[in-house]
């Protein structure tokens, strides 16, 4: 017969997998108290492998000796939310449980388990666990006016502006503001624009960059004040397929284009200024973010589609990790480099996606996709409230997508 190298109260400590395969986590020894020891039997003898990051005994546990997951318990001082995760090497924080407990049973696997009922508060409550779970959820909202594609973008959820694109024929100066309802026709743009980038909110936004006719780039800029456009002061390098980001009409952030450019500038609600450039050089990227905090991704290089991901801190870019896919003509929304929405555009794969990603300041993860598979769209809002709309460049859509991340739509009821 083989021990466990580490004696433990039988009561205290947890456990999961099976006969041959089995793995116990915590609990409490004679002494000197609780331990974070784990170990892993493989049918003749057990091992020590790394320990949990909190002792605990009386704990939760459910898996396998490879993808294991602990939540609750006792770590010596109080009754705890916290949860680990096991990949069959380390333990990793993750997100609590919502309501702290000892003595509680579970059941299930490492990426859908369940707990119920223990002490002291956890009564007769059930809380269910999932791991890489899609939630999120898009509901279709009511038409654009005018179906376009490749145009410029500001706001929110419920108040989003759509200006310039791309309409048959030709470049629209057409202006739409979203009110979470529908949409409604206001003063167009000075120039009829397409291929522009937006910053901004519904009152106070810029457009900037794009093609004012057929293979014409231009540096043009004008300010929005929530009722009609001023032209401004050009950017430094005239481009189209540009990115922006930004938090009003004082504030803004234009980056990368075409011809194919790493440039980078900040407006300052007078001037443009050249900063730190890209890492990677593309065109037709997402874009979430504030012009001091925010995220670039996807997009195309000089010679293929690509992946790649950056943030931006105010003055540097720095490359994290990259997209699931490789996308181009993608749309974005969030508020900070650690939290965006990544949604539709164009893959090696599929002429035209639905797919959403979820940007946490670290990874990208799948979402729930769109309902209407489109590429060059717009985006507004924010990582669990956000807005899809139109897109496309022949045929055109008008289609509009409302973004609720926590799966939870409400709607007025007469």
């Amino acid at each position: 017969m083989d021990y466990l190298d580490t004696t433990r109260a039988s009561i205290d400590s947890t456990g999961s997998g099976t006969s041959t395969a089995a793995m116990v986590y915590g609990g409490e020894p004679p002494s000197p108290g609780l331990t974070a020891n784990t170990e892993i039997w493989n049918g003749s003898a057990w091992a020590e492998v790394n320990n949990l990051n909190t002792a605990r005994g009386d704990s939760a546990g459910n898996g396998t000796v490879s993808a294991a997951i602990v939540a609750a318990g006792w770590n010596g001082t109080a009754v705890t939310a916290l949860t680990e995760s096991w990949d069959g090497s380390t333990w990793t924080e993750v997100n609590d449980i919502n309501i702290a407990r000892v003595r509680v049973p579970g059941a299930g696997t490492s990426t859908a388990g369940i707990i119920f009922g223990g002490e002291p508060l956890g009564g007769t409550s059930t809380e269910e666990w999932n791991a890489d779970f899609a939630y999120g959820v898009w509901v279709t909202g009511n038409s654009m006016n005018t179906a376009r594609g490749r145009f410029g973008d500001a706001g929110t959820q419920t108040a989003a502006l759509a200006f310039g694109g791309e309409i048959v024929p030709g470049q629209s100066d057409a202006t739409e503001l979203y009110n979470g309802t529908a949409w409604a026709e206001l003063n167009n743009l000075n120039v009829g624009t397409r291929q522009l980038a937006g910053a901004g909110n519904s009152t106070a936004a810029l457009a900037f960059g794009g093609e004012t006719a057929p293979e014409a780039v231009t540096a043009k800029a004008e300010s929005w004040n929530g009722t009609s456009w001023t032209e401004v002061n050009d950017l430094n390098t005239a481009r189209n397929a540009l990115s922006g980001m930004g938090s009003n009409n004082t504030a803004a952030l234009a980056f990368g284009g075409s011809p194919t450019t790493n440039a980078t500038e900040t407006w300052n609600g007078t001037n443009w200024t050249e900063v730190n450039n890209l890492n990677t050089a593309r065109d037709k990227m997402g874009a979430a973010g504030t012009s001091t905090s925010g995220l670039g991704f996807g997009g195309q290089t000089s010679t293929a589609t690509t992946a790649a991901t950056e943030i931006w801190n105010g003055t540097n870019w720095t490359e994290v990790n990259d997209l699931p896919i490789a996308t181009m003509q993608i749309a974005g929304a969030g508020s900070s480099s650690t939290s965006a929405l990544a949604f539709g555009g164009e893959n090696p794969g599929e002429a035209s996606t639905a797919k959403t990603y979820l940007w946490d300041g670290t990874n990208w993860s799948n979402e729930n996709s769109l309902n209407t598979a489109r590429f060059l769209l717009g985006g507004a809002g924010t990582q669990t409230a956000a807005l899809a709309f139109g897109g496309g460049d022949g045929p055109l859509f008008a289609a509009t997508e409302e973004w609720y991340g926590n799966g939870i739509v409400t709607e007025n009821v007469d």
